[in-house]
Order: structure tokens, then C-alpha cells, then sequence
């Protein structure tokens, strides 16, 4: 017996949906779709495409998955996908909170090298 992948562990990443409401979102036959979500039968690549696109989800990792590309085929410049992913999935109000978390830091690192830079001249004009 054929085995083939298992695509709910990429499923469960952008949504949590059963198999059956998918099937319904995608006017497709429950059973059909079960066989190929979990890899009891294979998975036709354009089904891939259609739940990706139907959950706003990219969906090249689930064609890698199939083996019809290579995770080196799909890598953004930050050589991690990942990123691209999440930063897309990112509520405005979590992109907001990150950058003012990253603003508070890269003040407070300013502010720190400020005040050793002036205990270095202080110290440097006393000598």
C-alpha cells in the first residue's frame, strides 16, 4: 500500500477547521478530501493551492510537502520562510507591539552607550 504525506500538521498552521468544514468551504466531497488530507490517498496538487488560497495561507509549504518542490525552492532572502509567514499572518496591533518593543529596546541600548560614552570622555578629561 502506497503511503502518501499527511497535511494537517500544515493545515493545523493557518487554520483549525475539521476536514469536513474545509471540504464544505471548498465544495468538495468529504470523504475525497479526507482520503487526501491525511494522506491515505494523494493529494492533488491544485487541492493544495485551492485550501491555501481559501484560508489566505501560502501554499508552498504544502507543496513541498507533496515533493513537488524543494524547501530550497521557496525561501524568501531571509532564508527563512517562516518569517515571511508569520509577519503576513501578524494582526496590525501585533506588528505595533513588536515595533514598539524593538523601539523601546534600541532606546534603551542608545541611551546606555550615550551615558558610557560620557563617563568615558569624563574619565579621559580627568586623566
Amino acid at each position: 500500500m502506497t503511503s502518501y504525506p499527511d497535511f494537517r500538521p500544515w493545515i493545523s498552521t493557518f487554520t483549525d477547521d475539521s476536514i469536513n468544514a474545509i471540504a464544505q468551504r471548498l465544495d468538495m466531497s468529504n470523504g475525497n478530501l479526507n482520503r487526501q488530507i491525511t494522506g491515505k490517498s494523494q493529494m492533488q496538487p491544485e487541492n493544495v493551492v485551492r485550501i491555501a488560497s481559501e484560508y489566505g495561507a501560502n501554499p508552498l509549504p504544502g507543496l513541498v510537502l507533496q515533493g513537488l518542490l524543494s524547501p530550497d525552492q521557496i525561501v524568501d532572502e531571509t532564508g527563512d520562510i517562516a518569517v515571511t509567514e508569520a509577519l503576513a499572518r501578524a494582526t496590525d496591533e501585533q506588528l505595533v507591539t513588536e515595533f514598539k518593543s524593538r523601539l523601546k529596546e534600541y532606546k534603551r541600548k542608545a541611551l546606555q552607550q550615550q551615558k558610557t560614552g560620557i563617563v568615558t570622555q569624563t574619565q579621559t578629561n580627568k586623566q
